[in-house]
């Protein structure tokens, strides 16, 4: 595993790369998981910006679970579904957070220890629960899921996707675009501390194995393959999150 310095070296190179060479090129994908215009996301400095005025480059805070600690990774998808007249499920939390989604998004449960994919169908049975969000400190605090409104408005509906980490802070909750193969985004068991289990990461790697880059090169840049963790797909693989065909349908969709 790389130190955070490092990670943090490369994820700032690479935030110029992806500005240089036009990473702009990802966001194809068709489903619209996403949240309404004027949603805050926390950048990388702390402040707040609107996730549609948010760029593909742009730094924003995210959480490693590869150790554990808040960091800052640049944008390698923005996705703009359309404004439209859209179902609006507004979920509403314990300390008065909102957070305005369309269809599905990803918030991390507290209670759960993983990512609770949130819709109008399922809602009710997390009713109760606790999530996480980052305290202006860096901190993390649980607030809990309350309740929830369904509306129909005419609103746009966007989401952005980070390098390596994937996720991104929505109203300072830690959300993640929902997934197109339920798991994606869940390489390894989550233990203590919001950090994979290490002796359980170990053991997936040396049961799976790990893709090279070798193996994709007809059909991704190094860069790419690296911001979407493509040697850990092998591992999902294994597990049967996807087929090795349905790596090529996510290729398909992000290029």
């Amino acid at each position: 595993m790389i130190s955070k310095r490092i990670s943090i070296i490369l994820s700032t190179l690479l935030a110029a790369a992806i500005l240089c060479c036009g990473f702009s090129a990802f966001g194809a994908m068709t489903y619209s998981s996403c949240v309404t215009d004027g949603t805050l996301v926390t950048m990388a400095d702390g402040t707040m910006k609107p996730i549609e005025d948010v760029k593909v480059g742009d730094m924003v805070m995210t959480l490693s679970m590869w150790n554990g600690c808040y960091e800052a990774q640049p944008v390698v998808i923005h996705w703009y579904h359309g404004t439209d007249e859209w179902r609006v499920l507004t979920l509403n939390f314990s300390d008065g957070t909102e957070v305005r989604t369309i269809k599905e998004h990803g918030f991390f449960d507290a209670d759960k220890n993983t990512y609770a994919y949130i819709t109008e169908d399922n809602v009710e049975t997390y009713i109760g629960d606790k999530f996480i969000k980052q305290n202006a400190d860096g901190t993390n605090t649980e607030v809990t899921l309350t309740d929830y409104e369904v509306t129909h408005e005419n609103v746009g509906s966007y989401s952005i996707q980070t390098a390596f980490n994937e996720n991104f802070m929505v109203e300072g909750m830690l959300s993640i675009t929902g997934e197109d193969f339920r798991g994606r985004f869940e390489y390894f068991d989550i233990g203590e501390g919001m950090k994979y289990d290490e002796a359980k990461m170990q053991a997936d790697i040396d049961r799976y194995g790990l893709y090279t880059y070798e193996e994709f090169s007809d059909y991704l840049t190094p860069e790419q393959f690296a911001v979407f963790n493509g040697p850990y797909f092998k591992v999902l693989v294994g597990k049967g999150v996807f087929t090795y065909e349905q790596i090529f349908e996510i290729i398909a969709a992000n290029l």
